[in-house]
């Protein structure tokens, strides 16, 4: 179908975007979103644009037809939820450590969510990923993460609509323990304006991802999926290498975090996005020294 060509397109290029403005799109192809639903995407989605600065008129255009194609479709539909478990480490004080999230992606409004882990009789109440209700979150603290290791086995995601519709689905996870991308060069070029950086390959890695973020926390750029082959990306304000959401300043200091992705082991090229297994990701700092 046109709408599958285009989305996977938009995936492969976008692959770092917010996830709340991805997946709200996940289950558009399906055609099973009721019309407050598609609603409640499109507003959000140009919410996102127009954070982001990410207005291409075309891409919102063509969304924008087939979400409300989608909205016409007056059958019932079937609730469906897919939940998904990521397995995050970092580095906090420098030490490695491992957090848990959660994600429940929905064709329906969801009203509630909540995740109980393996063996346990504790559950975490996700929310809503911002006026997102397509979309339920729980992203962990720095208190929540652990160096002990994660919980292996089966995650239960017990889901309610807002018509107080009812689903159980599980997610099985593993941990791989992805090792981080050790930067080996970050060099500035005033010539052609950009900043070149290569890090060594990670054993088990699907792609990586490079962001920077400022003093106060904001990411101020998220580059597009790096390949797991080639560990190399090229951060410039002149090129299409990502999106920017402040321009940099020179000699200010940012924050450039480099993300390893590990997919599910049954994701698809439809579903890798939100099919995720593990992510790791290292911080270095630098000081910005292009104009």
């Amino acid at each position: 179908m046109l709408w599958n060509k285009i989305l996977k397109k938009y995936r492969r290029r976008n692959h770092s975007y917010s996830l709340g403005f991805k997946n709200s799109m996940c289950l558009l192809n399906k055609n099973k979103l009721g019309k407050k639903d598609c609603q409640t995407v499109i507003i959000y989605n140009i919410k996102i644009m127009e954070k982001t600065k990410f207005v291409r008129k075309h891409l919102l255009i063509v969304l924008s037809i087939f979400i409300l194609g989608a909205c016409t479709k007056d059958n019932k539909t079937e609730f469906e939820v897919h939940g998904d478990v990521v397995f995050i480490k970092k580095i906090i004080d420098g030490e490695p450590v491992v957090g848990t999230a959660y994600y429940a992606y929905s064709n329906k409004t969801l009203s509630s969510c909540i995740v109980t882990p393996p063996n346990s009789t504790e559950s975490i109440n996700l929310s809503a990923f911002g006026i997102n209700t397509l979309l339920f979150t729980h992203e962990p603290s720095n208190a929540e993460y652990t160096s002990s290791l994660p919980i292996e086995g089966n995650y239960l995601f017990n889901a309610t609509s807002s018509d107080n519709e009812t689903v159980e689905i599980s997610d099985e996870q593993s941990y791989y323990d992805l090792g981080f991308a050790q930067l080996d060069e970050k060099t500035f070029d005033t010539n052609n304006n950009w900043l070149h950086l290569t890090w060594g390959v990670i054993t088990g890695v699907d792609n990586y991802t490079v962001s920077l973020i400022n003093s106060s926390g904001e990411t101020i750029f998220n580059g597009y999926a790096v390949k797991a082959d080639s560990p190399e990306f090229y951060i410039s304000t002149l090129l299409d290498v990502g999106i920017w959401t402040i321009q940099p300043t020179y000699n200010n200091t940012y924050t450039l975090r480099i993300k390893c992705f590990k997919y599910d082991t049954d994701a698809t090229e439809d579903d890798y996005t939100y099919s995720v297994q593990e992510i790791s990701q290292k911080d270095y700092s630098i000081v910005w020294k292009l104009n």
